[in-house]
């Protein structure tokens, strides 16, 4: 599978694994919902600082996103304990 398709695949995985609608995640990042679907649907690559900004709220590491291995994937997760603490109220703070 291919980095972007990989990293699509991620996004919308980590985004539902933590209960989030495009909608919330769209509007902590002040974008349009549109740009979170581009993004999960492989047909936009986001930039570095957005992937910073994902991956903070998300809880994971970066080079979590772009991992291919469910299973060191789901490893990843369960050591990313900062990401227990988040919730929609966190991404109403902008």
């Amino acid at each position: 599978m291919s980095a972007a398709l990989t990293l699509a695949k991620n996004l919308k995985q980590f985004r539902e694994s933590r209960g989030f609608s495009q909608e919330k995640v769209a509007a902590y990042l002040g974008v349009k919902r549109e740009m979170i679907s581009y993004f999960e649907n492989a047909k936009r690559s986001p930039s570095l600082d957005f992937l910073n900004k994902l991956s903070d709220l998300y809880g994971v590491d970066l080079s979590d996103l772009l991992e291919e291995n469910p299973a060191t994937h789901a490893a990843n997760v369960a050591f990313a304990f900062r990401a227990d603490a988040r919730n929609e109220e966190d991404l109403e703070h902008k």
